[in-house]
C-alpha cells in the first residue's frame, strides 16, 4: 500500500510553548558571535574613516601658564602692616572674569609685550580672535578643591606652538593684574567714603555755635567734632599711603612652556574611538534585530515544543557546489550527523516498516526555502543505501527540482555511477546504487503544481521493493502539496538553519503539520554552507527529458 492516504496512527506535536527568552545571556552572545564578521568590518570602515578625517584638519597646540592663590587674613580691611591684599576668590570667577571687557581689553595690552616675538600677520590674527571670541582661544581651569585657595591653569589654543606659549603667558598676566586692580578698586571705595566723611564732619564743624545757652555742652560738641574729623583725615592718610602697596589674591606660579605636539587632531585617537562606538552601535543594532526577528539558535530553542533533535550538520567549507557537497559527505563531521539522523530517524519509526508489505515513507522539509532539504534528502538517501536499504527519492518539489542536478553532479565525480539508467518518461532513475530517483517532471502538472493522483498512482505501480521513500518537497509554510505530503507519510523531518530560521516560522510550521495530525520525526540543525544556483550541473544524457531547476540557498 503506496497511496498517499492519511495514516491514523500518527504522533502529534505538543501544543506548548519554546524555551526562548529574550534576555538569554547565551544567546545574545550567539547573535554578537554571529555578527562579529559584520561590526568588525563597520567598525575598521568607522575608523579608517575616523582617521583620514582627522589626519586632515589643522593641529591645535595647546599652552598652560599657573597661577596659584596666595593666602590673606585681611580680606578687604585695612592690616596691621603695611600691605592691603584683594579678598581671595571664589571658585569660577576667574572663568566669568575672562568673558568681562576689562580683562579682554589686558589680554590685548600684554599681546602687545608678549607678542614682539611673533609675526606680525599672527599678532594681528589673534589679536582679532582675542577680540571677537576670547572664548574660543583662552579659557582657565581650577584645581584642587577649596573655595578659596587652589591652583588656576590658563589654556591658550592656537594653531602654532609659540602663539600658544605668548597667548597664555599674556593671558596670566592679564588676570594677575585684574587681581590687583581689585585692591586698588577697594581703596579707591574707601577714599571716596573717608573723604565723604571728612567733608560732612568738617561742614557741621563749621555750622556749630561759638556761644551757646549751655557754653559747656557746646565746647563738647565742638571737641567730639573735631576728634571725629582728625580720625576721618587719618585713615584717609594711610588709605593715600596704601594705593601704592597693593596686593591681589593671585600670584604666578609656572609661565607656559612650548608645546612639543599638537593637542588636536589625535588620528590614532580618534580611529579607537569611532571604532569602539561603532562596535557599540552594531552590536545594538544586531541584539535588536535578533529580539525583533527571533531565531533557533541551538537545540535548546526547539526542546521546548516537544520534538527530538535528530542531529545537526556542520558547516563544511566548499559544500556551496557539486563537488564540495561530495566532499561534504565524505567528511568526518557531516557524515557523522547525516548518520545520527539516519539512526534517529528509524529510531522514531520504530525501525521497521511502518506497515506490512509498504516502505516508510519520510517528508524531508522545511518552514522556508533556502535551508538545504534537497542536499539532506540526498545525503539521508545515501546513508540509508549505505545501511543495506533500498531507497527511492521522490522529488516533489516541482517548483525548483534540484534533484536531477544534484545526482547529475555527484555521478560527475565519478564516486555515484547509475546501477541501470532507465530512460522512460514518468519512471523512477537508477542514480546510485540502491538508490532510484523519480523526477518531478512525472507527477508535474502544466501548471508547476504537483499532481498528487499522478504520485499515488505511480507509488502503486511500483514493482521494486523500497524499503523507504525519501520526498524533497517545497517548504511547508508556502506549499499546501507539501503539507499534504506530511499528512500522508509516516514521519516528517523538519530542517531549521540556526541563526536564520524564525521561531515564528518553526511555530507556524508546526501548527500546520498538527492541523493536518502529521507526525514530526524531528528537527534537523543544518549549519553548513548551502547551495547556490551555481552548485547544479546539468541533466545527464540519461534524463535529458527532465528539466532542470535550482534550490537557491544561502548561509
Amino acid at each position: 500500500m503506496s497511496d498517499l492516504t492519511p495514516v491514523s496512527d500518527q504522533t502529534f506535536v505538543p501544543h506548548t510553548a519554546p524555551v526562548n527568552a529574550d534576555n538569554d545571556f547565551r544567546r545574545m552572545g550567539t547573535v554578537l558571535r554571529r555578527s562579529a564578521g559584520i561590526i568588525a568590518a563597520s567598525a575598521a570602515l568607522a575608523a579608517g574613516t575616523a582617521y583620514l578625517l582627522a589626519a586632515r584638519q589643522t593641529p591645535v597646540y595647546q599652552a598652560s601658564a599657573s597661577l596659584i592663590t596666595v593666602r590673606n587674613d585681611g580680606g578687604s580691611s585695612l592690616l596691621n602692616g603695611s600691605v592691603f591684599a584683594a579678598p581671595s576668590l571664589p571658585r569660577g570667577a576667574l572663568q566669568e572674569a575672562l568673558q568681562s571687557s576689562d580683562v579682554r581689553g589686558r589680554v590685548l595690552d600684554e599681546l602687545q609685550t608678549f607678542g614682539k616675538s611673533l609675526p606680525d600677520a599672527t599678532l594681528s590674527g589673534l589679536t582679532a580672535q582675542v577680540r571677537n571670541d576670547i572664548g574660543s582661544v583662552l579659557s582657565v581651569q581650577a584645581q584642587g578643591s577649596g573655595q578659596q585657595d587652589g591652583v588656576f591653569d590658563v589654556k591658550a589654543s592656537a594653531n602654532n606652538p609659540k602663539t600658544a606659549q605668548v597667548l597664555a603667558d599674556a593671558g596670566a598676566a592679564a588676570l594677575l593684574g585684574w587681581d590687583a586692580g581689585r585692591a586698588q578698586q577697594r581703596l579707591a571705595q574707601l577714599r571716596d567714603s573717608f573723604e565723604g566723611q571728612f567733608e560732612a564732619l568738617d561742614t557741621q564743624l563749621q555750622a556749630a555755635p561759638t556761644t551757646a545757652a549751655n557754653p559747656r555742652r557746646a565746647a563738647l560738641e565742638r571737641q567730639t567734632l573735631t576728634a571725629a574729623r582728625a580720625q576721618v583725615l587719618q585713615n584717609l592718610a594711610q588709605v593715600t599711603a596704601l594705593e601704592q602697596s597693593t596686593a591681589g589674591s593671585l600670584a604666578p606660579l609656572a609661565s607656559a612652556e612650548l608645546p612639543r605636539q599638537a593637542a588636536s587632531p589625535r588620528p590614532a585617537r580618534s580611529a579607537v574611538l569611532a571604532a569602539l562606538l561603532t562596535s557599540l552601535l552594531m552590536g545594538g543594532a544586531a541584539l535588536l534585530w535578533a529580539g525583533r526577528r527571533r531565531t533557533v539558535y541551538s537545540e535548546q530553542d526547539v526542546m521546548g515544543w516537544g520534538v527530538p533533535v535528530l542531529g545537526r550538520l556542520p558547516s563544511v567549507p566548499g559544500v556551496s557546489n557539486g563537488s564540495g557537497l561530495l566532499a561534504a559527505l565524505h567528511s568526518g563531521g557531516w557524515q557523522t550527523g547525516v548518520n545520527f539522523l539516519r539512526v534517529n530517524v528509524l529510531s522514531q519509526l520504530g525501525g521497521g516498516a511502518a506497515g506490512a508489505g509498504r516502505p516508510r515513507r519520510v517528508v524531508v522539509a522545511s518552514a522556508g526555502p533556502a535551508e538545504g532539504r534537497s542536499s539532506v534528502t540526498v545525503a539521508l538517501a545515501l546513508s540509508l543505501a549505505q545501511s543495506g536499504e533500498r531507497v527511492l527519492v521522490v522529488d516533489a518539489d516541482t517548483q525548483h527540482a534540484a534533484q536531477t542536478g544534484l545526482w547529475q553532479s555527484l555521478q560527475k565525480q565519478g564516486s555515484q555511477r547509475p546501477a541501470n539508467p532507465v530512460t522512460e518518461a514518468g519512471r523512477p532513475v537508477a542514480v546510485t546504487e540502491r538508490v532510484d530517483l523519480l523526477p518531478a517532471s512525472a507527477t508535474r502538472r502544466p501548471d508547476g503544481s504537483l499532481d498528487q493522483s499522478q504520485l499515488s498512482h505511480l507509488l502503486n505501480s511500483l514493482n521494486s521493493p523500497y524499503d523507504t521513500i525519501l520526498f524533497d518537497t517545497q517548504p511547508l509554510l508556502t506549499s499546501p502539496d507539501a503539507v499534504a505530503l506530511a499528512a500522508a507519510a509516516d514521519g516528517l523531518v523538519l530542517i531549521v538553519v540556526p541563526g536564520s530560521t524564525s521561531l515564528d516560522d518553526v511555530s507556524a510550521t508546526f501548527n500546520a503539520a498538527r492541523t493536518v495530525r502529521a507526525r514530526v520525526l524531528g528537527v534537523l540543525l543544518n549549519a553548513r554552507p548551502r547551495l547556490n544556483a551555481a552548485a547544479v550541473a546539468p541533466a545527464p544524457a540519461t534524463l535529458a527529458r527532465e528539466p532542470l531547476g535550482v534550490e537557491r540557498i544561502t548561509q
